[in-house]
């Protein structure tokens, strides 16, 4: 009987540490991600009119265990409409960090149909964080919007 009971204390005492490893690495993921300065978004023109949306970022696991950085940008026109969307996955190991670039790209009728130029529109960025074959998950949406109209 005090096998059993132990195994079960072993398995709770082993549960408890594996939940706070997670969430400190969750934590310091996504604390590196939205800092000020990690990410930047810059928005281009090339010579035809198409419009061109990059996001370059860099994050931070100082936890132990690795981590996965699922990172999706949408754009979506003020009619809810979506417009382009793109997404990546980054896996940090512990104690490691990287960077990451995206873009987002929108011909030039499209861009001219929805005013995108201008900056009107809505930037949608969807953060992902997990560890432990995603056992320990966070979903966190981030919503940018453009100028409104008038």
């Amino acid at each position: 009987m005090n096998k059993i009971k132990n195994g079960i204390r072993l398995f709770q005492i082993s549960t408890i540490v594996l939940i706070l490893l997670s969430t400190h690495t969750v934590i310091t993921v996504i604390s590196s991600f939205i800092s000020e300065g990690n990410v930047e978004f810059v928005q281009e023109e090339d010579r035809e009119g198409n419009l061109r949306l990059d996001l370059s970022a860099r994050s931070t696991n100082m936890g132990f265990i690795p981590a996965k950085l699922g990172i999706e940008i949408t754009l979506f026109s003020y009619d809810n409409e979506m417009i382009t969307s793109n997404s990546t996955l980054l896996i940090l190991d512990g104690r490691a960090d990287d960077e990451l670039e995206m873009s987002l790209f929108v011909p030039e009728y499209i861009a001219d149909k929805y005013d995108l130029k201008d900056g009107k529109g809505v930037l949608v960025v969807e953060l992902n964080i997990s560890t432990l074959w995603e056992l320990f998950k966070i979903t966190n949406i981030l919503k940018v919007v453009g100028e409104s109209e008038a």
